[in-house]
């Protein structure tokens, strides 16, 4: 599993939701409007950090892109603290959203509060959609998410709404180049997936068996063209990938655990979305 759910209920903070599409790589070297930032001790830090300020052990913290990132950690040392980083946005009326950020860490343990939060109703209730593993990860190793909030909405009884709330939080005792823990992050971006005028129906495509053992066919009923066909589990991360040349059969085999993925159809700039069961 990549998430761990569970509920949160917090205070709402942010005061301002940005509009869409919504990037951020931190290179003005300040949180704009939009970002709410606290952690539950005082001394708990989250800032913008340049590249090359943190050394520790040989190792240097780098941004992903450009020259700066978002940093968690706990400069005092030896207490447990929790940092909380929340981003307002205004998605009523969005679809097709997705959510993509790169994410690092350096020697940060993984806690079951580490992760990816969704609120729909400005933060008063948060929901866990992705956990954040540092211990699983390599050290200032940048991983990259990208994230399908429709599925993540419609598996965690979440909606787009005006005061649409994603929170990065981080908990750990310890601070980046020393200590030594904290996470990072760069190129956070929440955008629509660009569909033609002319969507493709769903009634074009049919997938069978539905449940399935991880065989899958895909029968294609008027659209000709070169298919990318994306598997997306239950937080919205990508599972499976593959293009099919024009006219050719469509079979899947997926090697992946029981549960509901979603089948993503991409044709021509056009996106179909399905929801398989695999047994």
């Amino acid at each position: 599993m990549f998430f761990t759910a569970f509920t949160v209920l917090a205070q709402a903070q942010v005061v301002n939701y940005a509009s869409l599409p919504y990037y951020q790589g931190f290179e003005s070297g300040v949180l704009d409007s939009n970002w709410y930032a606290t952690s539950s001790i005082a001394t708990g830090r989250i800032i913008i950090w340049p590249s090359d300020t943190l050394i520790w052990g040989g190792d240097t913290a780098q941004a992903y892109a450009g020259d700066k990132f978002l940093g968690m950690d706990m400069p005092t040392g030896g207490t447990l603290n929790l940092n909380e980083a929340w981003l307002g946005l205004n998605t009523q009326g969005a679809s097709s959203l997705f959510l993509s950020f790169w994410w690092s860490e350096w020697n940060d343990e993984t806690s079951p509060e580490d992760g990816v939060y969704i609120s729909s109703d400005a933060g008063v209730t948060f929901t866990k959609v992705l956990d954040l593993m540092g211990g699983s990860n390599t050290d200032l190793n940048w991983v990259y998410y990208n994230l399908n909030l429709d599925s993540i909405n419609l598996v965690h009884g979440l909606s787009y709404s005006p005061n649409y709330v994603v929170k990065f939080q981080q908990y750990d005792d310890y601070y980046l180049g020393g200590g030594n823990d904290g996470f990072l992050f760069d190129e956070i971006n929440i955008a629509a997936v660009v569909t033609s005028a002319h969507e493709l129906s769903k009634n074009e495509f049919n997938l069978f068996p539905n449940p399935t053992n991880g065989q899958l066919s895909i029968i294609r009923a008027n659209d000709k063209s070169t298919l990318k066909i994306n598997v997306l589990n239950n937080v919205g991360q990508n599972v499976y990938a593959k293009s099919f040349a024009p006219y050719l059969p469509i079979n899947l085999d997926l090697n992946l655990d029981a549960g509901i993925y979603f089948v993503e159809i991409l044709s021509n700039n056009s996106n179909v979305v399905k929801q398989i069961v695999i047994k």
